[in-house]
């Protein structure tokens, strides 16, 4: 029995390709030694063969013996291998004596008629018996080897060079396996625009001119103490009518849902994104509803919350909530910087609140701050701070969503929705078995249009609401068809630009001063926008010196007092110094107030008749805001816009397009034929020589200083 010591070893010893491949090797160090030598090594080769050949001259195989079987494969490989090496020295031992040719040649005959008749009985037994050990050695070949190119045989055993070409380019020209389809996500399918966002191309409009009276409406009228006490609480701030936003929500809201605040399977309760311009009522379109579904409520959880961008916003919607509010069954309860987030998550904790007004940023605060399992506002251990939970939301209100989508705040739009549908997840949550979810309200005066934007709040069954006349008029007119935002701006806005040319642009802080001085209109409650906080104190400190001047040289332009109270508001200014500058501007005691576009959004003073754009803005979104400071509640007002040169002329040309504006802007000065004066026919050489000495008293200041 042979012994094998390693499948390597094994294949090497029986393969005849690779005992051919030693034998051509072993002939070159053949040639080199000595005839003595080469002939005692035939001998002991022919001795070798000849005992292979004796075993294997009458084999006895049993067809059930495998160990027999292979002993005889093994034998004919083994004596192939000899006769070729043979063959191959003394094909290669030219220099040897005759005696050491014709004993290799004796051998070789010799070996020859020995090897046919060992192979003609190797091949008849393996003939007869099953291929399983044939098979079994070229698994182990192929497996422990990798074959040249000299070694790779045709169908019929021999070496193809043009086959194995062939071979060799097939095997670079393979392509790529093919791969399976990727499965599809339902989840995602359902949020494609196609799909889940067509609301959009298909709002609902309502007039601007739509109103009516609050006790007309039948929620309303009912004999209850919640509703008597809402109308007199609206009376009482002045609230008689509703506007067309409030009318819009009401209807889509209240009206036609008969289960509106009602935990009940049919209940309607879509998400609403209400497009209306600034100073329209959408404060109120969301709260009186909210009072009036919480007002029912007999313990107070935390069901309501509204998120604002800015903390001046916070105040002033908690002034409004607390106004309707009073002497109903809801607590509000406001976000407060000046506290730290544990002194406030203990503050909730206590008074347990059923509206909540925060930014985005101090809701992530409340949300991930703490400890408690979620399920309730405040934890069973006394040591531990409590975590705000949304077990128990029904409204998230987004007021102007357009600007909370363009920042982050924490990521404050996946935390949220996170908690949601934690909550809404759990078995034991009743809302969510009758499919209840919380209802997203959302409003802006340039709500977006962009679908990325918009599916990250994972609506439920949305409704866009436009309060818009032209739109029900000429909706291809539109820009917020077509758009990416739609814009808004107050129906009974008058707008007005004054334009100076490229040389004429010095004269900037002189043209306002003359606008604001032979106009008595802008004597007082006039807004103007500047873009940067240096801008704001330089223009102040120039247009009082100005004043001054003007004042003694023409007493006819000020009648009731000799100068105009002019001051400013931007980022320098601490949350005090703010609060006290707005309410003397509401109180008429500053008249002009400069500021930048850290106020444009959400201050509703009434009193704000007109708006000046002294540095052009940036974009038609910042233009609606800065307007939307006047004509608010159906009011009229007035908005100016200086150009300088006819870059900025285009660039405000651009704006007017993207919000849709159906008339075009007339110019400030008007000749009595109805022509627009020049702007530097409006400005004497006096007057010039005044803001000459100015500037001068200005630059002394500012180096003194």
């Amino acid at each position: 029995m042979i012994q094998v010591s390693s499948p390597t070893m094994f294949a090497q010893r029986y393969d005849p390709a690779a005992s051919r491949k030693r034998a051509r090797s072993g002939s070159a160090s053949s040639s080199s030694s000595s005839s003595s030598s080469s002939e005692s090594e035939s001998e002991s080769e022919t001795e070798t063969v000849q005992q292979q050949e004796s075993q294997n001259a009458d084999p006895q195989i049993d067809d059930d013996d495998d160990d027999v079987q292979m002993k005889d494969a093994i034998a004919h490989s083994e004596n192939q291998t000899q006769d070729s090496k043979l063959n191959e020295n003394e094909s290669g031992d030219d220099n040897d004596s005759d005696s050491d040719s014709e004993n290799s040649t004796s051998i070789s005959d010799s070996e020859s008629d020995n090897d046919s008749d060992s192979s003609d009985s190797s091949q008849h037994s393996i003939s007869n018996k099953d291929a399983k050990f044939s098979t079994i050695y070229q698994r182990l070949k192929a497996s422990i080897t990798k074959p040249s190119a000299d070694d790779i045989d045709n169908d019929n055993g021999l070496s193809d060079p043009e086959s194995i070409t062939q071979n060799n380019e097939d095997a670079t020209d393979l392509g790529p396996i093919p791969q399976p389809a990727l499965p599809r996500d339902k989840r995602l399918r359902q949020l494609a625009p196609s799909q889940s966002l067509n609301w959009i191309a298909e709002p609902v409009y309502y007039s601007t001119t739509t109103t009516k009276p609050f006790s007309e409406y039948d929620f309303l009228k009912e004999s209850t103490a919640t509703n008597k006490q809402l109308l007199n609480n609206l009376s009482s701030n002045g609230y008689n009518n509703a506007f067309a936003v409030q009318c819009a929500v009401f209807q889509e809201l209240i009206l036609k849902n008969p289960h509106f605040g009602k935990i009940h399977p049919d209940n309607n309760n879509g998400d609403l994104l209400v497009n209306a311009a600034t100073g329209s009522g959408k404060t109120l379109a969301y709260l009186i509803p909210i009072l009036l579904d919480l007002s029912q409520r007999r313990v107070p959880k935390l069901s309501c919350v509204i998120l604002v961008p800015t903390r001046p916003l916070v105040s002033q919607v908690l002034g409004a909530v607390s106004a309707l509010s009073k002497n109903l069954n809801v607590n509000v309860v406001a976000s407060n910087s000046n506290l730290s987030i544990k002194k406030e998550l203990i503050k909730f904790a206590n008074f347990k609140p059923d509206v909540l007004i925060t930014t985005p940023g101090r809701l992530v605060d409340y949300l991930v701050y703490g400890e408690g399992d979620d399920n309730d506002i405040a934890s069973s251990n006394s040591n531990s701070v409590p975590r705000l939970s949304l077990r128990y939301l029904k409204y998230l209100v987004i007021d102007e969503v357009d600007r909370l989508l363009n920042q982050s705040f924490q990521n404050w739009i996946s935390i949220i929705n996170r908690k949601l549908q934690q909550h809404q997840s759990q078995p034991n949550n009743k809302l969510n078995s009758l499919g209840y979810s919380v209802q997203k309200l959302l409003f802006s005066a340039t709500l977006h249009n962009d679908v990325n934007k918009l599916a990250s709040l994972n609506f439920y069954r949305p409704k866009l609401l436009v309060v818009d006349d032209k739109s029900l008029s000429a909706p291809s007119d539109n820009a917020s068809i077509n758009g990416q935002s739609l814009y808004k701006i107050p129906p009974n806005l008058h707008e007005f630009e004054m334009f100076l040319h490229k040389d004429q642009a010095p004269l900037k802080p002189l043209m306002l001063l003359k606008l604001l001085l032979t106009k008595p209109k802008y004597h007082q409650n006039t807004l103007i926008f500047t873009q940067s906080n240096e801008s704001t104190l330089r223009l102040t400190k120039l247009l009082t010196l100005l004043m001054a001047k003007f004042a003694n040289f023409y007493p006819e332009l000020l009648p009731k007092k000799q100068q105009l109270n002019i001051a400013y508001l931007n980022s320098t200014l601490s949350s005090n110094q703010r609060r006290t500058v707005l309410n003397k501007f509401q109180s008429q005691d500053i008249d002009i107030l400069i500021a930048t576009d850290l106020v444009a959004r959400g201050i509703d003073i009434l009193s704000i008749e007109r708006v000046i754009n002294y540095d052009l803005p940036r974009s038609a979104a910042e233009y609606v805001h800065r307007v939307g400071r006047c004509a608010r509640a159906n009011k009229h007002g007035d908005a100016v816009t200086l150009l300088c040169g006819n870059g900025e002329r285009k660039w405000f040309n651009k704006i007017s397009r993207e919000i849709g504006r159906s008339q075009p802007v007339v110019g400030i000065w008007k000749t009595e034929n109805g022509e627009v004066e020049d702007g530097e026919q409006v400005v004497t050489e006096l007057e010039k020589q005044f803001y000459s000495e100015a500037l001068a008293e200005l630059e002394a200041a500012v180096r003194g200083f």
